[in-house]
């Protein structure tokens, strides 16, 4: 039988449970509040138990004292009253290492055991929670080229001028002399609409449940639309006529032998500007290119530190996982890794219909209890300046 302590002390630890449990209650909904109630009523089922076992502790207790007795704190058969030393040393009857020639040697006690020598509750499982919280799995890579465009609005496909060439023959004129004439040309190109988008079903009861889920599947819907619309920007070509940037008539730049790729991006610089006679504003890289123009070294090994406040050249520089490509090597294809040199005005990216997301049924879902969110959204890019434009397509080279 448990002491009258004992049995107060359950009673204490169990009246507090009911305290958390009731606040839990109050403030839960759902499965957790069911939870809760559920612990309420178990934990006052035992209480009522303790409460008589203590009254039958007590008259026992009484009673030994009438006796000319004292009752004796409880012990438990895995866990016997002892002193400290007792705790590290065993009883002293079970002592036997000095008469065993035993006296030196290690003897090993775990950190639970030190710790929790006179605690029969140690070895109980601590309980878990598990977290439903749902990350989005959508890894938003660099695409920076698309977000340095000039943008507009269209509610049409374009048919638009491209820049051509300016012939020059202003020259000093002489009396009884034919004025020289000079000669300029445009070129007409178009860019048509495309659409961009995806969707995915939801079940009802699984939202419900999952309380984020909707709106994590949303940020991933717009988060997919944005990857691919970049992707669109530099490398689209659906055989339509639809093209991005690195699919039109752009300059192609060939590294001299031996010339490091930050040399070749200084003289792709003057290519733009001369071609063109507007002056690049940017230079776009992959992020490897980055990367090793970050970790260029002189031949005497240190590090050289080309880029100041994120700019080479004097120009800024951004990111995009998109400038690379394949080529044929000696093992099949291989990936290589470019850079471009360009003033953001030099092609515009037009919405027709901006990136939105909506919710609806398909098929037969309504009696399927679920629905669809989709997302799309509806652009062109126009490219009106292509010679300004200069691209080093194999900045890394495969196994640099």
């Amino acid at each position: 039988m448990k002491s009258s302590v004992q049995l107060n002390n359950m009673i204490v630890e169990a009246t507090e449970a009911l305290a958390r449990d009731a606040e839990v209650f109050n403030s839960a909904e759902g499965d957790e509040r069911a939870a809760a109630h559920d612990r309420i009523v178990a934990t006052k089922a035992r209480v009522a138990v303790y409460q008589e076992q203590l009254t039958d502790a007590l008259e026992a207790e009484d009673a030994l004292r009438r006796a000319g007795d004292a009752p004796k704190a409880a012990e438990h058969a895995s866990c016997p009253v002892r002193d400290v030393a007792t705790a590290f040393t065993g009883s002293r009857n079970e002592f036997l290492a000095a008469q065993n020639g035993a006296i030196g040697r290690t003897v090993k006690l775990s950190a639970s055991e030190l710790l929790n020598a006179t605690d029969p509750t140690y070895k109980l499982t601590l309980p878990t929670k598990t977290d439903y919280t749902l990350p989005s799995n959508v890894i938003e890579l660099p695409m920076g080229f698309i977000d340095t465009l000039a943008t507009g609005t269209t509610d049409f496909s374009l048919e638009y001028m491209v820049a051509g060439e300016f012939t020059n023959n202003a020259d000093l004129w002489k009396p009884g002399k034919v004025k020289p004439q000079s000669n300029e040309s445009w070129e007409k190109d178009n860019a048509l609409l495309f659409t961009v988008a995806h969707h995915m079903p939801i079940s009802k009861q699984t939202a419900y449940h999952y309380g984020q889920l909707q709106s994590v599947i949303a940020n991933d819907l717009m988060a997919g639309l944005k990857i691919k619309e970049a992707a669109c920007a530099l490398n689209l070509d659906d055989g339509d006529g639809r093209k991005g940037v690195l699919k039109k008539d752009i300059q192609k730049y060939q590294a001299k032998k031996s010339e490091k790729f930050y040399d070749s991006v200084r003289r792709m610089i003057t290519e733009s500007w001369l071609k063109t006679g507007i002056r690049p504003d940017y230079i776009a890289v992959h992020p490897y290119v980055l990367t090793e123009l970050d970790l260029a070294k002189s031949t005497d090994g240190w590090y050289m530190v080309l880029m100041m406040n994120n700019r080479l050249w004097q120009l800024p520089v951004v990111e995009d996982v998109n400038l690379e490509s394949e080529v044929s090597g000696s093992s099949g294809k291989e990936k290589v890794y470019g850079a471009l040199v360009y003033n953001h005005t030099a092609a515009t990216w037009y919405t027709s219909e901006a990136d939105a997301l909506t919710i609806g049924l398909v098929n037969d879902q309504f009696i399927r209890n679920e629905y669809t969110l989709l997302a799309e959204g509806e652009h062109l890019i126009t490219v009106t300046r292509p010679k300004s434009f200069v691209y080093l397509a194999d900045a890394i080279k495969p196994g640099a």
